[in-house]
């Protein structure tokens, strides 16, 4: 049987791959970065890089400010689980909305957070914790964290929803491919 696929179909299976290529490329810019951090600096090393930014390698067994931090082996346990299954539901809806949605916005955000909430969630997995390494100041004032990439990417996406919601900005449509000749 042989399957001819039209012009949408191919457009949705390129949106389709083109947002896991995004997805899997931020992942693995931070799990590199990781890997790169914990070979490099030893626990509670200090590396100034800008008078203002640090590295500075700590776990975070909790979660968002260290949240939980302190919690046992069954309450980690549990965690894990339900991130990684709401990470699964986020991401198939994310699926969902580069196949159907022509929502650009919407859909840069769910894969923004996608990104951030894999690539912490390998950590955890992978190591227990988080490994965090950016420590920012400036003239006596202290960002309240020590954070990752990561982080970055799931805060980012949040910026991102509020600017979009709040200013009203218009649905870009999502195309990868144009239905009236190639992009």
């Amino acid at each position: 049987m042989i399957v001819r696929w039209g012009a949408l179909q191919m457009e949705r299976l390129s949106n389709v791959i083109c947002g896991i290529a995004f997805v899997v490329g931020l992942v693995l810019i931070d799990q590199l970065v990781k890997y790169w951090v914990l070979e490099a600096l030893d626990t509670d090393q200090v590396v100034s890089l800008l008078p203002w930014l640090h590295l500075y390698r700590v776990w975070n067994s909790g979660v968002a400010f260290s949240l939980f931090a302190s919690q046992d082996s069954t309450a980690v346990m549990l965690l894990l689980l339900i991130t990684g299954g709401l990470l699964v539901a986020l991401w198939g809806y994310c699926l969902q909305m580069l196949v159907y949605s022509k929502n650009l916005h919407r859909t840069m955000v769910l894969l923004l957070l996608c990104a951030g909430g894999f690539a912490n969630w390998i950590d955890r997995v992978m190591y227990g914790a988080v490994l965090d390494y950016i420590y920012l100041h400036y003239s006596g004032w202290y960002w309240p964290t020590i954070f990752n990439l990561a982080d970055v990417y799931i805060s980012i996406g949040c910026v991102y929803y509020l600017y979009v919601a709040c200013f009203h900005v218009e649905p870009a449509a999502v195309r990868v491919l144009s239905s009236k000749g190639a992009a």
